[in-house]
């Protein structure tokens, strides 16, 4: 499997460079008895489902013993592992895709870097913003990172997880807010890795929901909306 990133993909500082960046502003608790803040608490989420062994999540004791290593480790805090939602990261653990990621192991990678090189006419540019964007004429780098993709040998599959506080009718307004980030993840990921991203999603953690923006009946994500580029690039 080749999972070398194609030449025109790779970090070319003499172009502007637009950095993906996590955002605290939507990264809102899953858990209500902690001290820690929203922020807090999203960035503890995404540091376990970082770091947990894909073989150890089977169940609630298992996810448990693992935030107890990571403590150990230093990869979390006391304060994060006793403020993360075990049942909401169980419910993803035990949903088909949880299981798809357990069978594909070898193929995962989590908080997957990319950078991606487009041509300006493809993507309308934000206005500049320190250590965001650097003008030029000639071409854009975006930088990110995946939360999880499986890295097929033809296809890739990502998922982007979100730890909003949120009701189930808030649903369709959020995939509205967060679908043209992800298609943009989907494209970059598409150019540096030369293979077609079948499924990208949004996994909501406080529902336990999985919102497909590129299903896997679709053959290839459609370019991300050049109107919706800056929205996007300002929301995690």
């Amino acid at each position: 499997m080749n999972e070398e990133p194609d030449d025109d993909a790779l970090p070319l500082f003499r172009f502007p460079i637009w950095a993906m960046a996590r955002d605290s502003r939507d990264a809102v608790s899953v858990s209500r008895s902690s001290k820690l803040t929203a922020a807090e608490i999203g960035n503890a989420h995404h540091a376990f489902q970082q770091h947990v062994a894909i073989d150890q999540t089977g169940d609630e004791t298992r996810l448990r013993d693992e935030a107890e290593r990571m403590t150990a480790a230093g990869l979390l805090a006391r304060d994060e592992a006793e403020a993360l939602n075990f049942g909401a990261l169980q419910t993803f653990w035990q949903s088909n895709f949880g299981s798809n990621v357990r069978s594909h192991a070898d193929q995962v990678r989590r908080e997957l870097p990319f950078t991606a090189r487009f041509n300006r006419s493809e993507l309308s540019s934000p206005e500049a913003e320190p250590n965001k964007v650097v003008e030029t004429d000639d071409f854009v780098v975006v930088q990110g990172a995946i939360d999880l993709a499986i890295l097929g040998d033809n296809t890739i599959e990502i998922v982007d997880f979100k730890t909003d506080r949120m009701r189930e009718q808030e649903l369709p307004a959020k995939r509205k807010l967060y679908e043209p980030q992800l298609r943009l993840y989907a494209a970059a990921m598409e150019r540096i890795y030369r293979k077609p991203v079948t499924r990208a999603a949004l996994y909501f953690l406080a529902l336990g929901e999985m919102v497909d923006v590129i299903e896997p009946s679709e053959d290839r994500p459609p370019e991300p909306d050049p109107r919706q580029l800056e929205l996007s690039l300002r929301i995690e």
